[in-house]
Order: structure tokens, then C-alpha cells, then sequence
């Protein structure tokens, strides 16, 4: 028995005081009408009308459940109002999980020009790497890199993100483009793609030509900054972006090796559970990210 329905049926009969009546209103079959009263009947152990020929009147119990249902569907008609208010306001919490190096590079120096924008919107943002849990986490949508898998979420592509091979000048001044790419295997690599954590794999490209290095003995680590860090510090050869390995390069901590060769670029984009019933506080972020990753030069290159 669905008793929603029911409920509702019951309601329209003892306010319009006959089944017919009912039934007009809710337009649906007088049978039905009745076999729904029936059902909710049988369902409460209780008699909620009595019926005769000509009328139908509601019993005492029938007139105490009645106010009881008119309650509870008023309160479901505010809780649906509420949501749909919820739903089109830009205003609350809006939780962003994206990857630090996004983050910190592309987001944070933009991000006040979103709260200029939308002032009553409380952002709460977080950095991970791994495929959080929409629901589970209470995040609204997620930006992350690379190819992504099995996923429900819907992909929403945001940019390329190049990358380059950086070294300490200790380190660099021992690679030239002239030596065997293959030979990177026998290097200390560092490698921040989450991927990579058991066996590093970095596709390499040069014009026409391309390679795999891969490594089992490489150093891991989660966050990209402190895998230049590391690299800077003479301890091997990381993959960054440029946006992440500038301040290095400026300060001359890093160089820029093996320059004829490129990694493959990253695709970035923002994850989100649906475009039906998506909030319009996601929506304005999603396209205010679009927007703003436009005005990033992801093309930049060290040379």
C-alpha cells in the first residue's frame, strides 16, 4: 500500500464527504478511491468512516487521525519548500575538496573574487588526492587530475596541466638531452602522481618519439610541493608543474632537465553528483572555476 496516497485520498473524502467527491477532485476512479480508504483501514485496525447509501461520515477516530495527517502533510509541505529554497539560494556552506597543487596555485589566487562575488556563500575547502565520498564526506564536488575511473560523478573537464622535469643544479649537471632517456631508470626518481605510489610509470614525449620510464625504487610522496622540496634538496629528479616549480627555479634551487622531453599533460576536472537536482551555489562555482582556469598560462615552460 502506498500511504502517502491513502493518507491523501482520506483526506480529500472527509472533506469532500463522499467517495465520488474524492475521487473528482483527485481525479482518479471512485473504485480506487475506495479500495485506498480500504486499505488504510485495514492497515490502522481502525474504522475511519461510516458508509451508508447516501453518506459518508467520519468516526471519531476517523476525525482524530484526520487532524494528524493534515499536520504531517503541512510539515512535509514546509520541509519541501525549505529544500527548494536550499536548492536555488546562494547562500551556506559550500564544500570544495580539490588537489592541493590546484588549490594553492590556481584557486587560492583567485578565490576572493568568488566571495566578493558571492558574499553569503561560506566555503569550506579541502585537499586530498584520493576520490572522497560525496555523500559519505559531505563534500559538493571535487577536483582532481588524471584519468578518472569508475566513477557516478559527472566529469566536467576544466584544463591540461603540462609538466616538466626538475632537478637540483648538483643533480642536473650530471643529465644531459644527449644521454640515453632510459638511463633516467637508473637515476633517484621522486614522484608525487598518485599512480605511482607502488610503480612509478612516467610516459615521456620528443616530437615523434616516445618512451616509458618506470621504477620501483623510487621516491614517493603524496604532495608535489614537498616532492620539489625534496628534489631541491639534491635527493633526485620530480616531475612539476610550472606554476609549482617557479619560486625554485627563480631562487636557482631547481633546473629544468632533460628538456626535450615532456610528460604527458593532466587532464583536471571537477567531479559532481548531478546536473538535475544540483544546487545553484555548485552551480556558480563550477562556472566560476571555468571561467577562471582561463586566465592561468598552463603553457609556460622553463627552459
Amino acid at each position: 500500500m502506498d500511504k502517502l496516497s491513502a493518507i491523501i485520498a482520506f483526506i480529500k473524502v472527509a472533506e469532500t464527504g463522499s467517495f465520488t467527491g474524492a475521487a473528482d477532485k483527485l481525479n482518479l476512479p471512485k473504485a480506487r478511491i475506495s479500495q485506498r480508504i480500504k486499505d488504510l483501514e485495514g492497515e490502522l485496525n481502525v474504522r475511519l468512516f461510516e458508509r451508508s447509501t447516501r453518506a459518508v461520515r467520519i468516526t471519531a477516530a476517523g476525525d482524530e487521525y484526520l487532524k494528524e495527517c493534515r499536520t504531517l502533510l503541512n510539515h512535509l509541505s514546509l520541509v519541501e519548500s525549505n529544500l527548494k529554497g536550499d536548492k536555488n539560494a546562494l547562500s551556506g556552506k559550500l564544500t570544495i575538496d580539490a588537489l592541493s597543487p590546484f588549490l594553492r596555485w590556481v584557486i587560492a589566487p583567485f578565490i576572493n573574487e568568488f566571495m566578493l562575488r558571492y558574499p553569503d556563500i561560506q566555503l569550506n575547502l579541502k585537499s586530498s588526492d584520493c576520490l572522497v565520498n560525496l555523500l559519505q564526506e559531505n563534500v559538493d564536488l571535487v577536483i582532481r587530475g588524471g584519468i578518472l575511473e569508475d566513477s557516478s560523478l559527472i566529469v566536467r573537464p576544466l584544463c591540461l596541466v603540462p609538466f616538466q622535469l626538475y632537478a637540483s643544479p648538483w643533480v642536473a649537471q650530471f643529465l644531459s638531452d644527449k644521454r640515453e632517456l632510459s638511463e633516467l631508470e637508473n637515476q633517484k626518481l621522486i614522484s608525487w602522481f598518485p599512480d605511482d605510489e607502488t610503480e612509478l610509470r612516467w610516459l615521456l614525449h620528443k616530437q615523434t618519439d616516445s618512451q616509458q620510464i618506470r621504477s620501483k625504487f623510487h621516491i614517493f610522496v603524496s604532495d608535489q610541493d614537498v616532492a620539489l622540496k625534496i628534489a631541491s634538496a639534491g635527493k633526485g629528479i620530480c616531475p612539476g608543474m610550472f606554476l609549482a616549480a617557479d619560486s625554485y627555479v627563480k631562487r636557482g634551487e631547481l633546473v629544468p632537465v632533460l628538456t626535450d622531453w615532456t610528460l604527458a599533460p593532466r587532464q583536471v576536472s571537477i567531479l559532481y553528483p548531478s546536473k538535475t537536482h544540483l544546487p545553484n551555489k555548485v552551480k556558480v562555482f563550477i562556472d566560476w572555476m571555468s571561467e577562471a582556469v582561463k586566465r592561468v598560462d598552463f603553457t609556460q615552460k622553463h627552459l
